[in-house]
């Protein structure tokens, strides 16, 4: 059976691989913030709907604060980041991590834009024969 593809190619086995890649992300989650809705989730912990919900809203104002659309949004607390990233093709949905307070946001976002690319990341092999 293939996996469902979420976004850019992306699949649910996809979104699982990033979030165990980035040391403590607890989840990793593709949204369409124009319809609000969560396409797939990856998480450490199990959080009722509203929480993801709730993330992808946050998702959205950070991308089009200001009425200007963003490629990518990073949120830092005292409880840690969130990044939101815009699928290059398909601006409407997002890559949405949650990563732990002393994240390497740099790092994260370059995993990030490589997954949505489906570019093999450092280390990695390309997919293929």
């Amino acid at each position: 059976m293939m996996p469902a593809v979420l976004s850019e190619g992306m699949s649910l086995a996809d979104l699982e691989h990033l979030r165990l890649r980035l040391s403590g992300c607890e989840i990793a989650m593709i949204a369409d913030i124009a319809a609000t809705t969560v396409l797939g989730v990856s998480s450490a912990l199990a959080h009722p709907q509203e929480h993801y919900d709730q993330l992808c809203m946050q998702a959205r104002t950070a991308l089009t604060y200001g009425g200007r659309p963003r490629p990518y949004a990073v949120l830092a607390g005292p409880l840690g980041v969130r990044l939101h990233l815009r699928a290059p093709d398909h601006p409407d949905e997002v890559l949405c991590l949650v990563l732990p307070r002393l994240a390497d946001v740099d790092l994260a976002l370059h995993q990030a834009q490589a997954a949505l690319t489906g570019r093999p990341l450092a280390g990695e092999a390309p997919d293929g024969p």
